[in-house]
């Protein structure tokens, strides 16, 4: 079950299929840009999330982690 909290200014990233994720919390702006790239994809968004979360290293932090990969996906005009 997916939760949000919109009045704030960051959003909390819950998986949408039940998968076990760590609680996360990303900004507005990079969550939609996860959001278009799930979908582009044909990703829901916490299989794209643990994909991010298996590449990423301990020094590399999880918004480095999307950065680097919506660097790579330029195809996507956003």
């Amino acid at each position: 079950m997916a939760q949000k909290n919109t009045l704030s200014k960051k959003r909390t990233l819950v998986s949408d299929d039940n998968v076990l994720l760590p609680k996360v919390y990303i900004n507005r702006e990079v969550d939609d840009k996860l959001r278009r790239l799930a979908f582009f994809r044909k990703q829901s968004r916490s299989e794209l999330v643990q994909d991010i979360l298996r590449q990423a290293t301990a020094k590399v932090n999880l918004h480095t982690s999307i950065r680097k990969l919506l660097r790579l996906d330029k195809r996507r005009p956003w």
